[in-house]
Formats: structure tokens, sequence, C-alpha cells
């Protein structure tokens, strides 16, 4: 599929974001449906982790003292084992199924502009799969950034200590470090945003995807940060709020929190030394068992609005798509023109 074949006349960065969400509200339903198994997947895989846990030690520590538990904890850890097989196995083909689709979607998007419908969707999945070695090089470059630039300050401060500087000049030290490091993190998100893009639509290497996007993002850099800054307020913050706002008035959430009211009851039913942690890492500001209801809530909520814009990422991939076609015609007309 050439992405050549939707070049248009060049639209500003608004038009862009409104025409994505038309896209999108057209189409939501073929572009929702392959994001289901890989997001729902990821709960069901960790839930039938933490679930055959769960009753696995509740039934050891009913029927079993604690000083056979001990003599025969290895054979109990290989239960616990053999149980979250199926668990993990389901996590992870959800996660590997949720960065293919992160591509693919694209594919879609193009299919849905040129002929407004599409094939299987094993048909867009498998060109991403053709090309796993050179995704997954993509992948373990982008990580690498994203985990690296955030530990520089720590790493530094870790230094600082080390070396006798004055606890004051480290932690001011840090605080500007980290300040430079998250503008930087961001400038380089940016100018990373249309990697999938190019991954998806060019037979490039990790390398050559990279230095592309940096390349045509350079030249459109204010335009792509006002289309990350609203598309990210739009799916990461305002929609999970509304969606959470929605079942405040539904008044559910206690109901829905119960899987995680167990399992934090679980906890404070179990040795001392973990809800102690758990209060000495927080500063005493966490108390699991005075506080295990909106704790509960707390984590429920946490994981439906991740869910929720896990659910949204066809609306970026639609925004980030059509930026990229745009860009695509404006170098077209240039080209033509000169």
């Amino acid at each position: 599929m050439n992405p050549n074949s939707v070049i248009t006349e060049p639209k500003n960065i608004f038009f862009i974001i409104f025409k994505s969400f038309l896209v999108y509200i057209k189409n939501i339903l073929p572009l929702t449906r392959p994001m289901l198994f890989p997001i729902f997947g990821q709960v069901l895989g960790i839930g039938l982790i933490l679930g055959p846990t769960y009753f696995i030690t509740e039934y050891a520590q009913q029927h079993f003292s604690q000083a056979e538990l001990i003599k025969n904890m290895w054979l109990f850890v290989l239960v616990i084992i053999i149980s979250v097989i199926p668990g993990f196995f389901i996590f992870v083909k959800a996660f590997w199924e949720l960065l293919v689709v992160t591509v693919s979607l694209n594919l879609m998007i193009l299919e849905l502009i040129k002929s407004g419908k599409l094939k299987s969707y094993d048909t867009y999945n498998n060109v991403v799969k053709l090309r796993t070695k050179d995704y997954i090089i993509l992948l373990l470059i982008l990580t690498l950034i994203w985990i690296i630039i955030p530990l520089v300050p720590f790493l530094l401060a870790v230094l600082g200590y080390a070396a006798g500087i004055g606890h004051m000049v480290v932690s001011i030290s840090v605080l500007i470090l980290s300040a430079i490091t998250f503008i930087l993190l961001c400038v380089i998100s940016v100018y990373l945003s249309l990697s999938y893009q190019i991954f998806a639509f060019e037979n490039l290497s990790a390398i050559e995807t990279l230095k592309k996007s940096c390349n045509i993002v350079n030249q459109n850099f204010f335009r792509t940060l006002i289309l990350a800054t609203i598309v990210g307020i739009i799916t990461g913050t305002l929609i999970p709020i509304l969606a959470e706002d929605g079942l405040q008035k539904l008044n559910v959430i206690n109901w829905l929190a119960l899987p995680f009211k167990a399992f934090l009851q679980k906890l404070v039913n179990t040795p001392n030394f973990i809800t102690n942690f758990i209060s000495e890492v927080s500063q005493g500001s966490i108390k699991l068992k005075e506080n295990i209801d909106v704790a509960a809530n707390l984590a429920f909520l946490s994981t439906f609005k991740i869910v929720i814009t896990l659910l949204l990422l066809p609306l970026g991939t639609c925004a980030y798509s059509l930026l990229y076609f745009d860009i695509l015609s404006r170098k077209y007309h240039y080209e033509k023109k000169f």
C-alpha cells in the first residue's frame, strides 16, 4: 500500500486533528475491534496470574502449618509457577499483539481512507510480523531512549553522593538536571513521534526509520508538537477523566473494584513486613489496613483509565498518520512547484 496515493492539498494542523476525529468516529468499530484482545488479553492474563496465586496461597495457609509450608517451599513455588503459565502466556501474547497493532493500525487507516473498508486484520498484522526483527530492534532503541535518559539525573546523584558532594548541592543539581532531562525527552519524543508511521509505510531498517522521523519532523517540529500535545491531552487525560466521571455517576466503582479489594485484603492478612514496607515507602501516607477500600478503588480506576487510553490508540494513530500524509503532500507540492 502506497501512502503517496493519498496525497492532497496541504492542510493546517488543526484541520488534520479535526479530520482525524472524523475518520476515527466514522470507523470506530473496525478500528477498535483489533484492540480488544491486545488490551483485554493483558487484563485477563494478569487476572490468571494473580487469581491462582491468591487461591493457592489461601488454600495452603488454611490447610497447612507454617512449618509444613517452609519444609515444602519448593513444591509450593512449583505449583504456583505451573498454575500461572496459562495467564503468563496470554499476557505475553496480548502484549506482543498490542505492539504489532500499534504499527498495523496505520495500514488500516490508509486502507480506510483509500477504499473505505478493511480486509482481514491478519493482512495488516502480517505485514508487520514479516519484519519482526527490524521492529524489535526499533522497539529496543526507543525503550532504551525512554529508560536511560530519565535515569541520568539519579545516576549523577549517586555519583555525587559517592564523591562526597554536599546533600544540598546534589539535590539542587538533581532538580535542575531532572527538568532539563524532561524537556530533552519531550523534544526527542516529538522528533521520533512518526517512527511507527514511517516503519509501517516504508521498508526501512530501524535506524533508517528513526533518522527519517527526525528529518521530516525537523521541518514540521511545531506542527508535530501541537498535534502531539492536543491528542495526548484528549486521549490520555480528558476522555479517561470523563469516563471515570461516568462510572462515579453510575455508582458502580465499589462493585467493579471488588477483585482489587480481595487482593489487597490478602496483602493485609500476610506477614506485617509487606504492609510495613508499603507504609515506609509512602512515608506513612498509605496505611493499607485503614484505607483498603480507597486503595482498591484507586487501583481499579488507574487500571480503567489505562484501558481507556489504550482503546483510544486508533484515534492517536489517525492523527499521526494524517500528519504523515500531509508532510508527504507538502513535499510533493514543493517539488512540483520547483
